[in-house]
């Protein structure tokens, strides 16, 4: 977890000095904490956004947080939406994310990191300098990649449900069951 924190508070380093006016349109809210839970990490991430001291910090799913906020969904969701690439009020409805606690915070968050372009893997891959190369390729690759495995699972599991069903016995006409035919 150590290093992940080290990675976090690059990122949330670079993220201020690119983007600062992402903090100051926060006001009214510097004291709120946000959790970003990744339903498909073993961790979640608290977002403190106070443009004097931010911080974003990594806790285990069990840790006992308080939040001001709770922002759950699948990590590239997630990702998407911090990057403006998804409409987070379609994501909403969709039930791709879940919103808890105080959603005046949630939205003034939304709207900080929508007046800002962010670009998630651009920036921790920045953090890292010449080591951030496996991220920076991630980013550019990785959508791309994740999106064609997906369609590629959807439609083996379609030609799967197609196998079951031809291979599945044909019922046995109704006389061989002993049942009466209609005539």
């Amino acid at each position: 977890m150590a290093a992940l924190q080290s990675v976090l508070s690059a990122a949330l380093g670079v993220v201020g000095r690119n983007h600062p006016g992402v903090f100051d349109r926060l006001e009214g809210y510097y004291d709120a904490r946000y959790v970003i839970d990744p339903a498909d990490l073993p961790f979640v991430f608290q977002l403190r956004a106070d443009p004097a001291r931010p911080s974003l910090t990594a806790h285990w799913r069990d840790e006992k947080l308080n939040p001001t906020a709770r922002i759950s969904g699948r990590m590239l969701s997630l990702v998407d939406l911090l990057e403006g690439q998804l409409d987070g009020d379609a994501l909403f409805f969709s039930r791709d994310i879940m919103i808890e606690g105080d959603t005046s915070a949630v939205l003034a968050l939304r709207n900080a990191i929508e007046a800002e372009e962010i670009v998630l893997f651009s920036e921790i891959a920045n953090a890292l300098g010449p080591l951030g190369w496996p991220i920076r390729t991630l980013g550019e690759k990785g959508p791309d990649a994740i999106a064609a495995a997906r369609r590629r699972i959807n439609r083996l599991s379609g030609m799967a449900m197609m196998t079951l069903a031809a291979l599945a016995p044909s019922p046995a006409p109704r006389a061989r069951r002993g049942m009466p035919t209609e005539e």
